[in-house]
């Protein structure tokens, strides 16, 4: 039975298993039989079939091959926890869930921490440039760059600098590079129109840029695709250009003056 729950595990709660993680890790280098012995010790997999075919998950250049295994309480704390999120569900969905959780493997249970503390980190990241992204443009308060999973050609990401929880707190500097940036999308990949949207996404305010073409709808979640550095980096060429126009040609106005009639002085005739 599948379910469309949406199950997180906190932020505290990952800290503490990522902490109890780093210790763990240091006392398996200073003892390395303990380790050896752990590493032949053989693990119980509950993995259903379909699960264990699968290949491991690499996120963000992160291998959950590499993840240190949890313990046996902090599986059941972690499940606990999942449990909690679901009290509000009706009593026969609830205990379908329950039953899922429960039947959920060690493995499943490190991917989710696993991929919780990237998500979690992934804008900080981006705002740091410690992860790939194809920068359109920056200030000193935002960063904005290519979505690699866009909804549409030139769909950019605009990131606060410093971390934003809350939509009144985003800075008007933030605003102004989406509003520049949403400009050059518009002059230069000619859509019908250019959406600038503020979210909240991973528990952080950030703007989204959004082209949307004649006869084009925008992706659906399932239908986006990561697009390879090398195209978005063509994209990035595009949204960037420097529209030079050509300067008007100078009117030179030639002022007339107007010439001035010669006064005829008409003598009278003097008759002698």
């Amino acid at each position: 039975m599948l379910l469309s729950i949406h199950l997180t595990i906190s932020k505290n709660s990952a800290r503490k298993i990522l902490s109890a993680h780093r210790a763990a890790g240091k006392e398996r280098a200073s003892n390395p039989m303990r380790a050896d012995r752990e590493a032949r010790a053989p693990r119980t997999n509950t993995t259903s079939p379909k699960l264990a075919r699968q290949k491991p998950q690499i996120i963000n250049n992160f291998s959950l091959c590499n993840f240190m295994p949890l313990t046996d309480e902090q599986v059941a704390a972690l499940k606990q926890q999942l449990k909690q999120q679901i009290q509000h569900l009706p009593e026969d969905k609830r205990a379908a869930a329950e039953a899922h959780i429960d039947s959920m493997s060690r493995e499943a249970i490190e991917a989710m921490l696993a991929q919780e503390q990237t998500r979690t980190n992934i804008f900080r990241k981006i705002a740091n440039k410690e992860v790939d992204s194809v920068v359109v443009d920056e200030n000193s308060h935002a960063i904005a760059v290519l979505e690699i999973r866009p909804l549409s050609r030139g769909h950019v990401l605009v990131v606060p600098k410093t971390k934003v929880t809350q939509k009144q707190a985003l800075p008007n500097e933030v605003l102004e590079l989406a509003k520049k940036v949403g400009e050059k999308v518009q002059r230069n990949l000619k859509p019908k129109e250019t959406k600038v949207n503020i979210e909240q996404k991973l528990g952080e305010v950030v703007v989204e840029v959004v082209p949307v073409y004649e006869g084009l709808p925008l992706k659906s979640e399932s239908e986006r695709e990561v697009v390879p550095i090398e195209e978005l980096e063509k994209v990035k060429e595009e949204i960037n250009v420097v529209v030079m126009e050509k300067p008007k040609p100078e009117v030179v106005k030639i002022e007339k003056k107007e010439e001035k009639s010669e006064e005829v002085v008409r003598m009278k005739r003097r008759i002698p």
